[in-house]
């Protein structure tokens, strides 16, 4: 590499650079913006909750004003309270699919090993002892939890008839 190409490459290194220092200012001041919002409109909510709390509290107030009050902020009381009480929600079920998901991806996981670990014992590949170990944990946690008999022994017959989870490949002339 000559010396006007390596050159021209941290020119644009450098420039690729001052792009993504813009962009990382450019999401924090977006993200500061978010936030002042967010607390402006908290501030604005609470504002009004507290005048329309006093306001219905006030033993003064007619049954006539008191319903005028529901019908106008009725709604976005509603509205309110549903916002609140879906952010609690959403992080039940959040945490919900988060466990039920992680269970999916350890069964899966064990799949993955248990495969690899016959395909190694199948066509005499070396496997590591902890492999096999867990392997046969995992397969006699399954057989208790189905009921299922463990530790069937195999022969010579079994791998020739394919009773085996890996099938030797077949000669044409066999």
């Amino acid at each position: 590499m000559d010396g006007a190409r390596l050159a021209d490459l941290a020119q644009k290194k450098a420039i690729y650079q001052e792009f993504t220092l813009f962009g990382q200012r450019a999401k924090d001041a977006g993200m500061d913006l978010r936030l002042v919002v967010g607390s402006w409109l908290w501030f604005l909510l609470n504002m009004v909750m507290t005048w329309l709390e006093g306001r219905m509290s006030d033993p003064a107030l007619t049954n006539k004003q008191m319903h005028t009050l529901l019908d106008r902020f009725g709604p976005a009381l509603v509205l309110f309270d549903r916002m609140l009480s879906q952010s609690v929600d959403q992080k039940k079920a959040v945490a919900a699919a988060r466990s039920s998901l992680g269970a999916q991806v350890a069964e899966a996981q064990g799949k993955v090993a248990d495969a690899e670990a016959a395909l190694s014992v199948c066509h005499d590949l070396p496997a590591s002892r902890q492999a096999l170990l867990e392997a046969a944990r995992r397969h006699q946690a399954q057989a208790a939890t189905l009921g299922t008999r463990v530790g069937r022994r195999t022969s010579s017959a079994d791998r020739r008839w394919g009773n085996l989870p890996c099938r030797p490949e077949r000669s044409a002339a066999g």
